[in-house]
C-alpha cells in the first residue's frame, strides 16, 4: 500500500460511522420545508434522470482512492524463534553497537570513516573476484582485478576509491550466497542470526564459505587480529547503515517484518541484477 493510500485509509478509520450519521441528521433538520408553490412547480417540471446515489456520493471522493498491494509471502517458518533472537539483537544493538558506533563517529570525522569503509571493501575484493569467476562473469572479474590493483596502490591500501572515481570502475559486489542463487539454489527459510542479524539458510552458508575464501583468514595471522578486523568491519558497516536502519524503524509498525521485507527485496534485486547481465 502506498503512503498516500495509508493516509487515506487512516482518515476513513478516524471518522466513526455514527458521527457521519449524526452530521447528516443535523443537516437535514435545518432544511426549510418546501412551499406549496414550489411543490406545484416541481410536479410540472420534467423528472430528472435517475441517478446512482452511490456514484454521486463517492465518485469524486479522494478518500476512497485506495491502492491495495498484496505483500510477498517470504519464507519465515521460524518466525517465533526469529523474533526472540531479533529482540535479543536489538538489546545488543542498544547497549553495545549503538554506543560503540556513536563513539566511532565522535572520534572519526566522516571522510575518515569513508576511508575506513573503503579499506574493508578493498579487503573483500578477492572474495568478490572468486564469486564472479564461479558465476562465469569474466568481464566483471577483470574490473575487480583492476579495482584491487589500482585501489591498493594509488588508493593507498584501499583508503581511497581511486578506481571508482578516477577510472570509472564501480564496485560490483558478489558473494557466495548470490553464487548459489545463480546456480539455482533456493533461499531457504529466513533466519535471524544472533548478533549478526537477518539472513537465510542459503546466505548464511554462503557467508561461511566467503569467510573461508577470504585471504585475511590465512595471511593476517593470529585469531585476535582476525577478530579485531571483523569487529572493525562490523562497526564500519553499522555506521554506514545506521541512519537507514533508524529511519526504517521509525517508519514501520512492525520493525521485524519491515526488516525482513527489506532484506528479501535487496537480495532479490541483487540476484535479478545478476540475471539481467546474463
Amino acid at each position: 500500500m502506498s503512503t498516500r493510500s495509508v493516509f487515506h485509509w487512516a482518515a476513513l478509520r478516524a471518522v466513526p460511522l455514527r458521527v457521519l450519521l449524526a452530521v447528516a441528521l443535523a443537516a437535514t433538520a435545518w432544511v426549510e420545508p418546501a412551499s406549496a408553490e414550489d411543490t406545484r412547480e416541481n410536479a410540472t417540471a420534467e423528472p430528472a434522470p435517475a441517478a446512482n446515489d452511490d456514484l454521486l456520493l463517492w465518485e469524486d471522493d479522494p478518500l476512497l482512492d485506495l491502492e491495495f498491494e498484496e505483500l510477498p509471502n517470504y519464507p519465515d517458518p521460524w518466525e517465533s524463534a526469529n523474533r526472540k533472537i531479533f529482540a535479543f539483537n536489538r538489546q545488543v544493538d542498544r547497549w553495545a553497537w549503538t554506543p560503540v558506533t556513536k563513539t566511532y563517529q565522535f572520534f572519526f570525522p566522516e571522510f575518515a570513516r569513508r576511508g575506513i569503509h573503503n579499506f574493508f571493501l578493498n579487503l573483500g575484493e578477492p572474495v568478490v573476484l572468486v564469486n564472479q569467476l564461479l558465476q562465469l562473469r569474466f568481464r566483471d572479474g577483470a574490473v575487480t582485478v583492476g579495482r584491487l590493483v589500482l585501489n591498493s596502490t594509488a588508493g593507498i591500501g584501499g583508503l581511497f576509491d581511486a578506481a571508482g572515481r578516477g577510472a570509472g570502475w564501480g564496485q560490483r559486489r558478489e558473494d557466495f550466497g548470490q553464487t548459489l542463487a545463480v546456480w539455482g539454489v533456493s533461499s531457504g527459510p529466513y533466519v535471524i542470526i544472533p548478533v549478526f542479524g537477518p539472513s537465510t539458510v542459503r546466505d548464511a552458508a554462503g557467508s561461511i564459505v566467503d569467510r573461508a575464501m577470504d585471504p585475511v583468514t590465512f595471511f593476517v595471522g593470529p585469531l585476535e587480529w582476525i577478530v579485531v578486523l571483523g569487529a572493525g568491519e562490523g562497526i564500519s558497516l553499522r555506521d554506514a547503515h545506521a541512519r537507514d536502519l533508524k529511519e526504517l524503524e521509525k517508519m514501520s509498525v512492525d520493525f521485524y517484518s519491515a526488516l525482513r521485507n527489506v532484506y528479501f527485496q535487496v537480495r532479490m534485486a541483487e540476484i535479478a541484477n545478476n540475471a539481467a547481465k546474463d
